[in-house]
């Protein structure tokens, strides 16, 4: 029994070190706007008379090649918005013209607006951990649910505690490759909310952990008892100040720039006691923090025409500004100069506010915004419930760091490439180069990520397939460039595995042994 328990273990232990082994890349190519090689000509002149690059341009974005024949007869065809942000894909196309186009670019890497990586998520995650370590922004997950239902595209039915082992041996490598500064974003129902939620507050205490309900699905979910119409994204991030952002207000407010309570005594915070110049009705400047000896005895010190406001309240009591002198610049254009009986205030117009822990309203709905959405782009129905472009918008953009313009966001379950499409989005609006990295293992790889990613760079909006132009005719496209690639399998390893034996191993099976009896 202990030789059978001995030898299992040795082959569990092999099956291991395959499994952890880092796996090699098994494919790279590239998509890049052809707005990018407008000045290479020779490049240009043998990608348009490429059959599989053609024929991939009529499937993506319904090209009229006839008319495409005819514009570049016609000269300057590249300058047309309709060809700009058609993107050139390096796998059809022989290695040599692929060297020699990649050649054109210095730094490559910097180049790539995003990276969609074909793989288990556990090795796409180890894979990344030396170049990106400590260094990502948003780290956001959608993973498979655990609903009773599987009717998907793919796996959706573990034992609890099985779903919640992978979930753990991702999570800590996600972890690693968040910056200071960054998040985790985990999408989850009620399925695994309560275990999810749990394991992050125990396995990570060294993370703020918070829960944000979103109203996702208004009609509710059939079923017995309560109808659920809202899941969950929980956040977690570092005990810090500001890691998440501010939104804007639905109705804005103008409130005393001038604090107030028991926390707005002047000693509380001594840099936030200085004067704000205005003159007639306009706020000029900001002078200096105060010296702890100077007391103005008034809100209001008028000299030559200009009048120092200070935060004094009217019983006298010097209290303190809302920002201090070092931040204050920052908002002055939402400070409003008020005057009532001769005596100048300051008030302040706030357009932002807290994010809530509830977020709902149309841009949020499923069925909207995910799953039509994504209809219209691919022309069909490809995948089953992607979330709303315009939820994962609205969780990456919590995060302060993403609006960085040049921060970089990661899905390690990017199922229909929502992600990606959401990085995009903001770009577009804008102008930023944001950064995205997108992991799937799943065969709609090929038929749903990779086509959505390059139908988004070409048009902002599509209807049956099809591209649709603004109201001006215009498609929005942008100037883009994203790498793709393959990592071996598991058990691409064990097929590509060359078992050798030493002597001793085959004198050993070759001997009678009183085992083999």
């Amino acid at each position: 029994g202990e030789k059978i328990i001995t030898f299992l273990a040795q082959l569990e232990d092999f099956q291991k070190k395959l499994w952890l082994k880092k796996k090699f890349v098994t494919e790279t190519n590239y998509c890049i706007t052809l707005d990018r090689l407008a000045e290479e000509p020779d490049l240009l002149a043998e990608i348009i008379v490429n059959e599989a690059q053609r024929q991939q341009w009529q499937n993506l974005v319904d090209l009229d090649l006839k008319q495409l024949d005819k514009d570049i007869e016609a000269g300057d065809w590249i300058a047309q918005d309709k060809y700009r942000y058609l993107m050139v894909d390096t796998a059809l196309f022989d290695d040599v013209f692929k060297a020699h186009l990649l050649a054109q670019f210095d730094d490559l890497d910097e180049q790539c607006d995003g990276v969609l990586i074909n793989s288990d998520n556990f090795q796409a995650l180890n894979l990344l951990q030396k170049r990106y370590k400590g260094s990502l922004n948003c780290l956001y997950a959608d993973p498979p649910y655990n609903a009773k239902s599987s009717e998907i595209l793919y796996k959706n039915q573990f034992k609890h505690s099985s779903w919640i082992s992978m979930m753990d041996s991702r999570i800590v490598l996600a972890k690693q490759l968040k910056s200071e500064n960054g998040a985790l974003i985990t999408a989850i129902d009620e399925n695994e909310f309560n275990r999810l939620s749990v394991y992050f507050s125990s396995a990570h205490p060294e993370l703020n952990i918070d829960n944000i309900t979103i109203v996702h699905n208004p009609a509710g979910v059939q079923g017995y008892n309560f109808s659920y119409s809202h899941e969950y994204a929980i956040y977690g991030y570092n005990h810090s100040k500001n890691i998440i952002g501010q939104t804007i207000r639905e109705e804005p407010s103008i409130e005393a720039f001038r604090d107030w309570g028991g926390t707005s005594s002047r000693s509380l915070a001594k840099n936030c006691f200085y004067p704000i110049l205005v003159k007639g009705e306009k706020i000029i400047g900001f002078g200096d923090v105060c010296a702890d000896d100077f007391h103005p005895g008034e809100s209001n010190l008028v000299e030559d025409g200009l009048t120092s406001v200070y935060p004094i309240a009217d019983d006298g009591e010097e209290r303190k500004w809302v920002f201090a002198r070092d931040s204050v610049e920052k908002i002055k254009d939402n400070l409003i100069v008020k005057e009532k009986d001769g005596v100048i205030s300051i008030s302040r117009l706030k357009t932002e506010t807290s994010y809530k822990t509830t977020w709902s309203g149309n841009k949020f709905y499923a069925n909207i915004y995910g799953s039509k959405l994504l209809n219209n782009m691919l022309g069909g129905k490809l995948f089953d419930f992607p979330k709303s472009l315009y939820t994962i918008k609205e969780c990456l953009w919590a995060v302060n760091s993403f609006r960085d313009k040049k921060s970089i966001c990661l899905d390690y379950y990017s199922g229909s490439g929502t992600t990606g499409h959401a990085v995009i989005q903001c770009n577009r609006e804008d102008g930023g180069s944001r950064k995205y990295i997108l992991i799937e293992m799943g065969a709609y790889f090929d038929t749903v990520v990779k086509p959505r990613i390059q139908k988004a760079v070409y048009s902002e909006n599509w209807k049956a397939g099809k591209p649709s132009p603004d109201d001006d005719g215009n498609l929005n496209g942008i100037s883009h460039c994203f790498k793709y690639l393959r990592l071996e399998s598991y058990e691409d390893t064990l097929a590509n595995l060359q078992l050798k034996r030493t002597p001793v191993q085959n004198d050993l099976l070759s001997s009678n042994s009183a085992d083999e009896q």
